[in-house]
């Protein structure tokens, strides 16, 4: 429905992250019935509907349930793959957030 919705910029949230979440085989409607797999991520041409941002973080809070950093992985080389941007807003350690998240060495605050 995301990509059937006329916007200027579209977006997900993926948070809290608790599992794996594959953006490149969308299910979409087509006319007359039926869907079709998309990637999502990717402009197919200028006028195709495509997610332009990624927003992915950790749930906190008391608690709050585990998300695993390849998941995180997973999300961000889907965005590089399709030249979409992705935000890694939070970790949880230990019972604290750590607002400003490294992986793999980087943080990754990019906006469309």
């Amino acid at each position: 429905k995301l990509l059937q919705t006329p916007a200027a910029l579209r977006f997900v949230s993926c948070e809290p992250l608790l599992a794996p979440v594959d953006l490149t085989a969308i299910p979409l409607e087509i006319p007359g019935g039926g869907t079709v797999p998309v990637n999502a991520l990717r402009r197919t041409s200028e006028v195709a509907p495509c997610i332009a941002w990624v927003i992915a973080g950790a749930e906190s809070g008391p608690g709050a349930r585990r998300m695993d950093d390849d998941w995180v992985r997973t999300l961000r080389d889907q965005c590089q793959a399709a030249d979409a941007a992705f935000f890694f807003k939070q970790r949880v350690h230990h019972g604290a957030k750590d607002l400003d998240p490294v992986l793999d060495g980087q943080t990754w605050l990019e906006f469309p």
